[in-house]
């Protein structure tokens, strides 16, 4: 009796389109929680120094920057913020 193999490339695909987008995702949560427990703040600023560059790229247009802008302060302490240089900052 032989054993019938499923295709590999499917799955191969689905993940190479679904784990970068849960990594943007990531992204806002992952703001919020270290503007709480501040000691991950250098982590997450090393993590996604790849959606700040694209964050970057992207300053020319208003509503990409106004979208996360939001997105990262959405659940964040009160007064947290990316600055120009990509740090993660609490203000007073």
């Amino acid at each position: 009796m032989s054993v019938e193999r499923k295709p590999v490339g499917p799955s191969i695909a689905a993940a190479l389109i679904i784990l970068p987008l849960l990594y943007a995702v990531s992204f806002g949560p992952a703001s919020w929680v270290s503007s709480r427990v501040t000691i991950l703040v250098p982590a997450v600023e090393i993590v996604y120094s790849p959606v700040l560059f694209t964050w970057g790229c992207f300053a020319t247009t208003p509503h990409v920057t106004d979208f996360l802008h939001w997105y990262s302060q959405l659940g964040a302490a009160r007064g947290w913020y990316w600055t120009s240089g990509n740090e993660w900052k609490g203000g007073h």
